[in-house]
């Protein structure tokens, strides 16, 4: 359902969007895929525009679990282990290349300028970085548990995880570790705040907290949730608002 951000009621249910994404530059625009195809959606008025129709096949947005750059500039696709860097503003591939696998998930940095993406599933854990024409760069941490992409305090470019909570930055691999082993959920969509990231936790103490992404461990805490589950689904998952005011869960 597309909520009404003012009223919280539902706008409308739109069907058939598969693996959907806002756009960060027109709050009107979702972009998704259907099929083999990249497309955008304006919800108000349900006009659909395809963008781009892949011949590989079958796409997904890296697994279901990647990004848009922001300002709509980069989007990775893939074909199972074929990744694709996509250039949404100039319609064109920009690079293509076999990464291997089964890989959990790859996706685009925020500025699209790196690509993140898992190691290889039970052969080679770890976080490894490309650049944008898909050539290895790096691989910044040897194991790999539930993080995003976005941006530290200093404006580098980072991948922060949980369990241990640490960060890399994306151009040198230079880590930052804060000493806490909490696990749980994180994001960093918060792009009109950047060097916050957002922390979901569970248990009979959960609660949705903000950590400053320097080595100050700063945190801002939004609510105790009390959060319990009964299956990954039904996770209280917390994620920030774009200007990082508001958490909503899914």
């Amino acid at each position: 359902a597309i909520l009404d951000a003012k009223t919280y009621q539902v706008f409308k249910r739109p069907s058939g969007l598969g693996d959907s994404r806002w756009s960060t530059v027109d709050p009107n625009i979702l972009f998704y895929i259907s099929g083999n195809t990249f497309r955008k959606l304006n919800v108000r008025t349900d006009v659909t525009t395809v963008l781009h129709t892949f011949s590989e096949g079958t796409i997904s947005l890296g697994e279901y679990e990647g990004n848009i750059s922001i300002g709509d500039a980069y989007v990775l696709l893939n074909v199972g282990s074929i990744v694709m860097v996509y250039d949404i503003k100039n319609d064109v591939v920009v690079a293509k290349k076999d990464l291997g696998g089964p890989r959990d998930w790859v996706s685009i940095s925020a500025s699209g300028n790196y690509i993140v993406a898992t190691g290889i599933n039970s052969i080679e854990p770890g976080r490894f970085v490309y650049d944008r024409n898909l050539n290895f760069l790096r691989k910044i941490f040897s194991k790999g548990e539930h993080g995003d992409l976005g941006y530290d305090a200093a404006g580098n470019e980072v991948y922060v995880q949980v369990c241990p909570m640490q960060m890399a930055r994306l151009d040198n691999g230079q880590v930052t570790s804060w000493g806490i082993s909490l696990c749980g959920h994180l994001s960093t969509r918060n792009y009109l705040r950047p060097g916050w990231a957002s922390m979901s936790s569970a248990g009979s103490n959960a609660e949705i907290f903000a950590l400053k992404l320097d080595p100050s461990k700063t945190v801002e805490r939004f609510a105790h949730t009390y959060a319990t589950y009964a299956t990954y689904d039904a996770e209280a998952k917390g994620v920030f608002s774009p200007d990082g005011s508001k958490v909503m869960f899914n």
